[in-house]
């Protein structure tokens, strides 16, 4: 997911929190400050958000970016979390979602993904003429579909402006921010949201962020609150598509926390008890999609 912040608008904790959640391949922001471009990465992603809180709080005045990657090409690498130098101008970064077309999709040994690519060799060569100029961005915004949106930060005196959205209007803009795609709203699949409550079933306190988004005390779904053998969020199957940020019964990510209880034909906590506490009525509820829109 990709987040723009216009000049003068704080993050929202929450929005960054669920496309982390949901896009856990690494992270990375670019904020304007005092004439330079302030950029750090990290696969972590909670903990990047709470520099990036601190660094807009310190420079406000600047647009800002935050970007929290799904690989889909290249390694899940630190040196492929976004935002990246255009053509190695250390003034110029830019961050993307998408899938980019096929003319810088890595080969088979470049650990590189297609972003990078982009950034690094492919927009040096100034296939559509200068990035600085009107022209060249709408060449290059025709070239890489609306499929695909691009942020672009700059403090290079070429440019008129010091921040571009690419394709703005495959967007959404929600009180102020820039969201690439609905991921900010935590509702991928069609569930309520995380808002850092914890765990909606059973009241535990819950990370939204570790691998599995599944309750650690009571086995159910951070998203929907169904216990994991009737979670729609969770994929059944060695052979079933991944969905970001959660299980895939039969084979938990490593490190999860969880393992596969062949016996009980479900997922158990490492250690935890094998069969699930029930609902709890009075857990808090959180909010749906109208009143977190409000």
């Amino acid at each position: 997911m990709l987040t723009f912040f216009p000049e003068h608008v704080t993050p929202d904790e929450t929005a960054l929190g669920n496309g982390v959640a949901f896009n856990p391949h690494g992270h990375g922001f670019a904020i304007v400050a005092d004439g330079r471009i302030i950029v750090e990465r990290d696969m972590n992603g909670r903990e990047l958000i709470e520099r990036f809180i601190t660094a807009r709080e310190e420079y406000p005045s600047g647009p800002a970016l935050f970007h929290s990657r799904l690989a889909t090409a290249g390694e899940i690498t630190v040196a492929n979390c976004h935002p990246f130098r255009v053509g190695g101008d250390a003034n110029t970064v830019l961050a993307h979602n998408g899938i980019m077309p096929a003319r810088v999709q890595p080969t088979k040994y470049d650990p590189r993904s297609d972003t990078r690519i982009l950034a690094e060799d492919f927009l040096a060569g100034e296939p559509f003429g200068p990035l600085s100029t009107e022209r060249a961005r709408r060449r290059m915004q025709k070239w890489i579909t609306g499929s695909n949106k691009v942020v672009i930060l700059t403090v290079n005196p070429r440019y008129r402006r010091q921040a571009y959205v690419l394709h703005e209007d495959e967007g959404i803009w929600h009180r102020g921010i820039w969201y690439s795609n609905d991921d900010y709203r935590g509702l991928p699949y069609g569930h309520l949201r995380w808002t850092g409550t914890g765990c909606g079933a059973c009241g535990a306190p819950s990370d939204p962020y570790s691998a599995g988004r599944v309750c650690g005390t009571c086995c159910s779904c951070l998203d929907c609150y169904e216990l994991v053998d009737n979670c729609t969020c969770v994929v059944v199957g060695d052979d079933a598509t991944y969905k970001p940020g959660h299980i895939v019964l039969g084979q938990a990510p490593q490190g999860s926390g969880f393992r596969r209880d062949a016996a009980a034909d479900s997922i158990r906590p490492i250690g935890g008890p094998s069969i699930p506490t029930q609902f709890n009525p009075d857990a808090p509820m959180l909010p749906t999609l109208a009143e977190h829109d409000r």
